[in-house]
């Protein structure tokens, strides 16, 4: 692939870069759920979402517990590393495994809704192998970026890409593909997609030297970040399943349909935050702290704000939206989702601040008081709002988690002990 984007484009090629690999990497995941969308019936879609959510929650054991702790670890150095990826790879086994068995049960809760269970099979089995592949392929995207090879870093969610819009052409054009292949496709291209561009993004990351010594965290501290991963996204499992069951299957296939349409906040979101978060959290590694707020205050402004932007424009376009998907798109829930994970795009980098800090502890309490505040905010709203609930609990979760975070700055910027260091272990 060449040299790093930095080195090549300077640092707004950087940032270029690192769109391109989150929009790419997105635009994957979009071209998946594209295919569920207009390939499956409203139960299977409904059975597809729930195991989506299900999947997003129970990745962050390997996440948390094997990746990520080694990518700050290797993005505090002062000069650019990158991580023992073998040796994290069998760290996360059996995470991995624990994993790939709890998504493939996640759909029970639809089997009565399933005419037979080859859709269940298809449908939870490809995404089970899915969830074996994906932690590792965001960790090594992840860690390109913190070695400042951008481009390497899109060229991976690049490959991804081709894979699954081959599997897309090939559903919507060839006539006569056996019914399992079709309910397989959604899952089962991203996960060709991802092991096609694993091996070939390894292959680009060797020239980096790899960290010397890898992060060994206190099991306490592992049981924190962890739990801190899975209150966040394990409320998107609950969220869809209280809307199965308290609504119906269909009114979730709908709700999926308008996350799909809402989800270039999130495009844009992991993009900046990408680029912008490794710097943050390297300036935290040398003790300006000072620089790293202001460029958290920056990343914060320039998500929430665009993702305002999208979330009106969905509106007078919904058709279009539509036209795209293959079904009808709720305007208003589309447009109510995409304010809302534009609030969450803005909160997301304020736990990754935390745990740059070694802060595990307040990460994890903040964020269960805001899930379980909006778990509360869902289970009263949903028999008025119906799915509406859900992207309103969304954003009381997000408002939360900034503020409480921001009030924990200023009450500890406020003491006389205070002071522009940076944190350690001990302060865990």
């Amino acid at each position: 692939m060449g040299a790093g984007a930095k080195g090549r484009f300077g640092v707004l090629g950087g940032g270029a870069m690192a769109l391109a690999d989150a929009g790419t990497a997105s635009v994957a995941t979009f071209l998946a759920s594209l295919i569920a969308l207009r390939s499956l019936t409203d139960e299977e879609l409904a059975l597809y979402a729930l195991v989506f959510a299900a999947m997003t929650a129970l990745m962050i054991a390997p996440q948390y517990l094997a990746y990520i702790p080694q990518r700050l670890h290797a993005n505090r150095q002062q000069d650019l590393r990158r991580p023992q990826y073998r040796a994290d790879a069998t760290t996360a086994a059996p995470y991995g495994a624990l994993t790939a068995v709890g998504v493939f049960l996640a759909g029970a809760p639809m089997l009565g809704h399933l005419d037979g269970t080859e859709a269940y099979v298809a449908i939870c089995g490809t995404a089970a192998v899915l969830s074996l592949l994906s932690p590792f392929q965001d960790h090594l995207r992840a860690s390109l970026h913190v070695a400042d090879r951008h481009g390497r870093a899109a060229g991976v969610s690049g490959l991804n890409l081709a894979v699954v819009a081959v599997v897309l052409v090939t559903v919507e054009t060839v006539d006569g593909l056996p019914a399992w292949a079709v309910l397989a496709a959604p899952f089962g291209s991203l996960a060709l997609g991802n092991a096609v561009s694993i091996a070939a993004g390894y292959r680009w990351h060797r020239d980096v030297p790899q960290v010397e010594e890898r992060d060994r965290l206190p099991v306490a501290s592992q049981a924190m970040v962890a739990s801190t991963g899975f209150a966040r996204h394990g409320a998107g499992y609950v969220a869809n399943l209280l809307v199965a069951a308290l609504i119906s299957p269909a009114a979730l296939a709908g709700l999926e349909a308008a996350r799909v349409a809402a989800q270039p906040v999130l495009i844009l979101g992991t993009g900046v935050a990408s680029f912008m978060m490794p710097k943050a959290v390297r300036a935290i590694g040398a003790g300006r702290m000072r620089e790293a707020r202001r460029r958290m205050g920056r990343l914060v402004a320039v998500v929430s704000s665009t993702g305002v932007v999208y979330a009106l424009l969905l509106l007078p376009f919904s058709g279009l939206v539509s036209l795209v998907l293959g079904r009808p798109v709720d305007a208003p829930l589309a447009s109510a989702r995409a304010g809302a994970y534009s609030l969450s795009a803005a909160a997301n980098p304020f736990n990754a601040y935390a745990m740059a800090e070694r802060r595990y502890g307040l990460a994890l309490t903040l964020t269960l008081t805001s899930e379980l505040v909006a778990l509360g905010v869902l289970v009263a709203a949903i028999p008025a709002m119906g799915v509406f609930a859900v992207p309103l609990a969304g954003a009381v979760s997000a408002i939360l988690r900034i503020g409480l975070h921001a009030g924990y700055r200023w009450r500890a910027a406020s003491r006389p002990e205070s002071q522009e260091s940076q944190p350690t272990a001990a302060s865990v």
